[in-house]
């Protein structure tokens, strides 16, 4: 069980963070020139933080300095990106207790030998 936790927690990292933000309608733009590099190093990475932008409209941004990657969201994006997340949390904190469950045996020799049904 504990392997298969911490692929499921795996999952959760910064590829997972990302696909999410992919699904939330964030859009990734690449860091492909020495200019947008040493701009996206100064971006506290793996963490979604909010900017104003160059008109003044907040926007939510999200530095991977490994894949040279910023996305980039808005209020609405950003409020997705929470569901989403939220709802994976709940699915994956289900699907442990599922597995707890099934690893849980009862020893029906100490109960007279059941089977019992309540």
């Amino acid at each position: 069980m504990a392997a298969v936790m911490m692929v499921g927690c795996a999952s959760m990292g910064a590829s997972g963070t990302e696909a999410t933000l992919s699904a939330a309608g964030f859009d990734m733009h690449m860091a492909d020139t020495p200019e947008k590099q040493a701009n996206l190093a100064k971006i506290e990475p793996y963490t979604i933080i909010p900017k104003s932008d160059k008109n003044g409209e907040l926007r939510y941004v999200y530095a991977d300095p490994e894949k040279n990657q910023l996305y980039v969201g808005t209020q609405a994006n950003y409020q997705e990106y929470q569901r989403m997340s939220q709802q994976q949390s709940i699915a994956m904190a289900n699907q442990m207790a599922a597995m707890s469950y099934q690893e849980a045996t009862l020893d029906w020799a100490v109960w007279g030998g059941g089977p019992y049904w309540w």
